[in-house]
């Protein structure tokens, strides 16, 4: 899987802001061990931020001829906040600096959230930034306090402090399709709490337990066949994977297949095409009587979901996009296979309807390629464990024969002119396929 796949990382700011307000980090602080000046600069940081922000958002009173600092110049907080906790990696650092600190860093960022958004700011796109770049922030902080250095402790106070804010609840009422008001239009907002939702649910397990008791399945599924903004899209369904593998019982009631088949037709984005078919086969693996019985008892369900399949085998030469799809194609014949003949829809569908061809068509693509193509023709053999699936097979494999040997040469002198001889992975694939 891809983790995560999405070009461009964070959003890019929608507006050019002015230079960083005068706050300098202490000379010699960064990775000097002098923790002490680290906390203090950190604790002016927050103060100023939070002055800042209260005051752009009007939750606190500023006296006459305070010098305030703008929106735009609010924006650079941020980047010293995260510029100055990761100068180091020290779990023991992170700890006093993130969380010994009261308020600890991550409660002032969602305390911050909590503010309403004032009617006169609506249209600022500055301010509106600010509140983006909070939640860029704070998963930023996460990603810190959740590596392979830190290790399960600040993981557990990342989700205690998270827990204690309800952080989660707010990032789920943010996606939700009936969020009112100006986040409708900011699809940058959206974006930023689907990227901490993704961070959260793979660093912190408890969090994926917490965002399954919030109703946060439902809501994910949603986004992920509504939202407008194709990053959202992405990250809703890279969490939809991680739950998947996690609680697959919660997609049990959900029409998944339904709407994924309706969702790949259509889709522009590779990376959510190749999550919905590695989301399906883990649901298919998870509960095989469900899904089998789903797909078989709905013939039109049946034709749709054997066409996309049909069509991305045949016509994709994305590696990742078709490791993705004879990851599906497996779990069905393993299904089928197991049921000896008395549901073999799909795998009759293979054999019948030109996809053992499409196996063993040798084009001028990866050799990757053609081995996942030689496997999925192994896995369809193995799945024919019944005797009409048996004369289908042997009718089929009279026209497979030819091009297999043509294929299994080690020194490539059967193959087309032109064409490389196969290498050693392809050749293990076919030799299993033949025994």
């Amino acid at each position: 899987m891809p983790h995560p796949p999405f070009p461009g990382g964070h959003p890019p700011p929608s507006t050019s802001f002015a230079p960083a307000p005068q706050v300098h980090l202490p000379s010699n602080v960064l990775g000097s061990g002098r923790l002490d000046e680290e906390v203090s600069c950190l604790r002016t940081i927050a103060d100023c931020l939070e002055s800042s922000f209260r005051f752009h958002s009007n939750a606190m009173p500023v006296m006459a001829g305070a010098n305030t600092t703008s929106a735009e110049e609010t924006c650079e907080f941020f980047d010293l906040i995260v510029s100055l906790l990761s100068a180091d990696s020290d779990p023991n650092r992170l700890k006093t600096l993130v969380f010994d600190v009261q308020p600890s860093i991550l409660t002032l960022l969602i305390t911050l959230l909590d503010i309403p958004v004032p009617q006169h700011q609506t249209a600022n796109q500055a301010y509106l930034e600010c509140r983006v770049l909070i939640v860029q922030t704070i998963t930023k902080i996460v990603s810190l306090c959740t590596d392979e250095v830190s290790g399960p402790l600040l993981a557990d106070r990342c989700a205690a402090a998270l827990a204690q804010s309800n952080f989660l609840s707010t990032a789920v009422a943010h996606l939700h399709s009936q969020t009112a008001g100006w986040m409708r239009d900011v699809d940058n907002i959206r974006v930023a709490y689907a990227e901490c939702m993704f961070v959260l649910v793979m660093r912190v397990e408890s969090l994926a337990a917490g965002l399954i008791q919030l109703n946060g399945v439902q809501t994910l599924f949603d986004c992920l066949f509504s939202d407008p903004s194709v990053m959202v899209r992405n990250y809703a369904c890279a969490v939809l994977r991680v739950l998947a593998e996690r609680a697959p019982e919660q997609f049990v009631a959900l029409p998944i297949v339904e709407r994924s088949v309706q969702q790949i037709k259509v889709e522009h984005s590779k990376y959510v095409v190749i999550l919905l078919f590695e989301t399906l086969s883990i649901l298919f693996y998870a509960s095989p009587g469900t899904y089998l019985d789903r797909v078989h008892q709905d013939a039109h369900l049946m034709t749709e979901f054997f066409d996309i399949i049909q069509t991305f085998l045949s016509g994709n030469t994305n590696l990742d996009v078709l490791t993705a799809v004879v990851k599906v194609i497996e779990a069905m014949l393993l299904l089928e296979g197991s049921t000896c003949g008395a549901k073999c829809q799909f795998t009759t569908r293979l054999l019948t309807q030109g996809g053992g061809k499409v196996l063993l068509q040798r084009e001028q693509i990866s050799e990757e390629i053609q081995t996942l193509k030689v496997r999925t023709l192994r896995k369809l053999i193995q799945a024919c464990t019944s005797p009409k699936l048996c004369e289908q097979l042997h009718d089929a494999f009279t026209h497979f024969f030819p091009s297999l040997s043509l294929l299994v040469n080690a020194d490539g002198s059967g193959t087309a002119p032109g064409q490389p001889p196969p290498c050693a992975e392809l050749r293990q694939e076919l030799a299993l396929t033949f025994a």
